[in-house]
């Protein structure tokens, strides 16, 4: 959908600025999904979500400022840290549940609360990225049969069509905290059809969970959304014995993750999405200065799941056992990068040798596969999906090192090559932005002397692809290229 840069107003007060991408300015849901997100940044005013400063949806380009805090995401934390401890994690659901208590009260439904949209700061944690939140008066942007979440973190109510309400925001707390208490996904790993059908059973992973908060957590995650406690009996339940803000464990979390570093900052202490420092030029306003990406490729992050694989489970799994249900196949796919493609006029520094080897799947973090999408366009992105054999999943090396599928290679689309570049696919052109070698397990881009990695550890189906500097050692730049 956009990007979110680091800015600041006038005054010097720090922002965050997120801009709709150039290929998007003109799509009318992506731009409803905008307007919408800003409308509801303007009624919901409380501790718990970042405020909006300030805002343009009338002209290009599109962009809304909000409150910049400072701080780890939820997701980032329990990546760094594994497990957080159970009086932490009490203070957390509590924190949690206390502003979906307000949101609700304004009749919204944030639809994707996850680890990834909650950032720890030193007041406590906030709700990020309302881009597919909904009010109670406000009709679905969705198209018909299909539904947007994360596998794991979707209520069942959703995966089946149903009409949603508050409960499915408590069950997306509840599988959250469920991952902050274990440092695992809450139903497992795998593709997002397994999860999301995993999820439906209600057997969340509570293995090793205080049993006064894995009896929460089941309660809130129960399939029948009526059976779910609310969020204000969700605070009562949960009584942490130390506030988080006094919470010395809680304030390690911050000190071992805490704002995003300053720029020249070595990026091997933040994840790829926040340590990115390509140029931007600032909206045309007076009241928000860009100074550099804060995330890159942000936006939706949401999972599509498809109404035929739906209609597929509605009618083989009607009257089934809770274990024997399924969701839909995700077929997510983000924004274009708003870069400008490489083109023929920058040759390979050299000619190189010629190579029939396939290369077929790459398989990267999270056991998912690199995908591209079914339009096979110019500027399009791939993306990190569920290995499923198809097509678009098979990749080949070309004379010139290519790594093609269909009549597209991967492409890094820019003069210069830095920190979180979003990576996509064009005509192959043997172009040196072209190249990537195996390298023990990295895809390097030799020209750059940087390395194809995802955003995270356990990147979600739909994720794309960024560069990043070569590291040896971490987990998102891990990729197995049989063949």
């Amino acid at each position: 959908m956009g990007r979110v840069y680091l800015g600041s107003t006038p005054g010097g007060r720090p922002v965050a600025v997120k801009v709709i991408n150039t290929q998007f300015e003109e799509n009318p849901d992506v731009l409803n999904r905008f307007r919408r997100e800003v409308e509801i940044l303007r009624t919901v005013r409380n501790a718990f979500v970042a405020a909006l400063i300030d805002h343009n949806v009338t002209t290009t380009p599109y962009w809304m400022a909000t409150e910049y805090v400072p701080g780890p995401t939820l997701a980032a934390a329990i990546r760094d840290q594994g497990q957080l401890d159970a009086d932490v994690t009490r203070g957390l659901f509590a924190a949690l549940a206390e502003a979906l208590v307000d949101i609700h009260a304004h009749g919204i439904c944030h639809r994707d609360l996850k680890p990834q949209n909650i950032i720890l700061s030193v007041t406590g944690p906030r709700l990020i990225d309302f881009g597919i939140a909904r009010g109670e008066d406000q009709e679905g942007l969705t198209q018909t049969g299909m539904t947007v979440g994360t596998p794991g973190y979707t209520a069942p109510e959703a995966l089946l069509g149903h009409e949603i309400g508050p409960a499915a925001d408590v069950f997306a707390l509840a599988a959250t905290i469920a991952k902050a208490a274990t440092g695992r996904a809450p139903y497992g790993v795998g593709s997002g059809f397994a999860v999301s059908r995993r999820s439906m059973s209600g057997e969340v992973d509570v293995t090793g969970v205080p049993d006064d908060l894995a009896a929460l957590i089941r309660d809130c995650s129960n399939p029948d959304p009526s059976a779910r406690p609310g969020a204000e009996e969700i605070v009562l339940r949960c009584r942490p014995e130390t506030g988080l803000i006094e919470n010395q464990l809680y304030q390690q979390i911050l000190k071992g993750r805490g704002a995003t570093p300053a720029p020249g900052t070595s990026p091997a202490t933040v994840p790829p999405a926040l340590g990115a420092t390509r140029a931007y030029s600032a909206p045309a306003t007076p009241s928000a200065r860009s100074r550099r990406p804060l995330l890159v490729g942000a936006g939706l992050l949401a999972v599509v799941l498809g109404v035929a694989l739906i209609g597929t489970w509605l009618v083989s799994g009607v009257g089934a056992d809770a274990d024997d249900k399924a969701s839909g196949s995700p077929a997510s796919s983000a924004g274009p990068a708003d870069v400008t493609p490489a083109t023929s006029e920058t040759p390979a520094s050299e000619a190189p040798a010629e190579t029939d080897q396939p290369v077929r799947t790459l398989t990267g973090p999270n056991g998912n596969c690199l995908a591209a999408p079914g339009s096979l366009a110019n500027g399009d992105l791939p993306t990190i999906q569920p290995c499923d054999g198809s097509e678009l999943q098979q990749w080949d090396y070309t004379a010139e090192r290519g790594l093609k599928t269909g009549n597209r290679c991967l492409d890094l689309g820019a003069n210069e090559v830095q920190n979180g570049l979003t990576v996509q696919l064009w005509e192959c052109n043997g172009t040196r932005a072209q190249i990537f070698e195996a390298v023990g397990d990295e895809v390097r881009n030799p020209w750059s002397g940087r390395c194809l990695t995802t955003t995270t550890n356990e990147p979600a189906a739909g994720d794309p692809l960024i560069m990043w500097d070569c590291s040896g050692s971490n987990l998102n730049q891990v990729w197995h290229l049989p063949g």
